[in-house]
């Protein structure tokens, strides 16, 4: 850790409390703090509510203290947040994993294929924990579903000559005021609107 001797038995006594007071030991913890500074952030921002929220997300998804802390820093790095958005990164994985029938292991390793194409997209964390959770209801997990979702957004984002065409003939618009890639909700509305009075047959085409 990059933290000055002189100010380490700040972070042992919050270690030896959280060994006390929760499910996890003083060890467990002492990694965890390990993990979330080798992401950046501070010793008061772990001692503010970093360390309490990954082991929040440790506790209800049942992984090991050192690999949610690990979780959290990599997903807050795939979508550029800062420290002080920790708890934002804990609360989409935990939400998506909640909502869907996924669990939070897999949400992390679909994200380590998607998470850098999805921020370029101007995706947030929620959208993307969002859109792999739906995916994982359809049998899709893990880093199949982030590298299908990462596919998608290039895809999407750079089309082929022939998928430009077909883009401009049904005035199909997935671009937000900004320039952004819509949210995954409103492309599949905007495809709704624009494809869905063809037939299947022709509707397929088109996706395709």
């Amino acid at each position: 850790l990059d933290i000055p001797m002189s100010k380490m038995g700040n972070l042992r006594a919050l270690a030896l409390k959280m060994g006390a007071d929760t499910q996890f030991s003083a060890t467990e913890a002492g990694n965890a703090m390990t993990e979330l500074a080798k992401g950046g952030l501070t010793e008061a921002e772990i001692q503010s509510g970093a360390l309490k929220s990954t082991m929040d997300l440790a506790a209800s998804s049942g992984m090991e203290l050192g690999d949610a802390a690990n979780t959290v820093v990599q997903a807050m790095g795939g979508f550029g947040l800062s420290a002080k958005d920790s708890a934002k990164a804990v609360n989409a994985l935990a939400g998506a994993a909640a909502a869907s029938s996924t669990d939070v292991g897999p949400l992390a390793d679909a994200l380590s294929q998607c998470a850098a194409q999805a921020h370029t997209a101007g995706w947030s964390i929620q959208d993307t924990t969002a859109v792999l959770g739906a995916f994982a209801d359809a049998g899709i997990t893990g880093s199949d579903a982030g590298t299908s979702l990462k596919t998608m957004l290039q895809r999407l984002g750079a089309p082929t000559d022939k998928a430009a065409d077909a883009i401009k003939q049904y005035g199909i618009n997935i671009w937000d005021s900004n320039g952004h890639m819509k949210d995954a909700g409103d492309v599949a509305q905007e495809l709704q609107k624009k494809l869905g009075g063809l037939s299947d047959k022709q509707k397929q085409a088109a996706l395709n």
